[in-house]
């Protein structure tokens, strides 16, 4: 975790913003070690070796720590990104209302990665499998980054209330800044030009379920 991972930079915007309405917001998060250089004081970062199956062992006594910090910040309310189901984490849930943000069709995603698996990838997915249902028993609302997801069976079929608040830039703050991006057109007779922004793993086989290979090929369908 460091302050140019985009996780991290939403994170930042989204508690921003909450602050900007008053509410008092602290960021609790379990990463691996020699992460969480740089970031500002909200962050409560709890490192830990991640290492096969004794690192995974490792994290779930590294959320244990992460309970009770949280516990001392006595929250009104927690907003969980989507993750594993993990025991203490789970009876935070249990005594706090929960806000899950869902980034992804979860079960698709990991039949597009099968093929790639090996005995942890497996492991994990049995795991997620049987222990699904017991972490969104806690949780009372979702918010999905598309509608895609908040509509889907895997989803929808949770009967939570849910909302759509979609990933994307910071909107202009200032007038001059409205007026500026309000004043720019094309040019005539010139076609507008879209810019994909991401990681180099965006474009790897692996991660193709990004979605980056139909902007492959609308790119292929528009040379000019």
């Amino acid at each position: 975790m460091t302050p140019e991972n985009g996780v991290v930079r939403k994170v930042t915007n989204q508690t921003n913003e909450w602050i900007e309405r008053g509410h008092e917001c602290e960021v609790f998060a379990v990463s691996p070690e020699e992460s969480g250089v740089g970031l500002d004081n909200r962050f409560h970062v709890f490192p830990f070796r991640k290492k096969g199956l004794i690192g995974h062992i490792r994290r779930l006594f590294v959320y244990r720590k992460l309970k009770q910090e949280v516990l001392d910040f006595k929250p009104d309310l927690l907003y969980v990104r989507s993750q594993s189901f993990d025991p203490t984490l789970w009876v935070l849930m249990k005594t706090h209302r929960t806000v899950v943000e869902v980034n992804t069709l979860e079960k698709g995603e990991r039949e597009v990665t099968k093929c790639r698996k090996g005995y942890m990838d497996k492991l994990r997915g049995a795991y997620s499998f049987f222990t699904r249902e017991l972490f969104f028993r806690q949780v009372n609302g979702l918010v999905g980054v598309t509608h895609e997801i908040v509509e889907s069976e895997e989803f929808g079929g949770l009967n939570i209330p849910s909302c759509v608040v979609p990933n994307g830039v910071l909107y202009p703050t200032s007038q001059v800044e409205i007026e500026s991006c309000a004043g720019r057109k094309l040019r005539a007779g010139r076609k507008p030009r879209v810019m994909f922004l991401g990681g180099g793993g965006h474009i790897m086989a692996k991660d193709h379920w990004q979605g980056v290979d139909h902007i492959i090929e609308l790119a292929r369908m528009t040379l000019d």
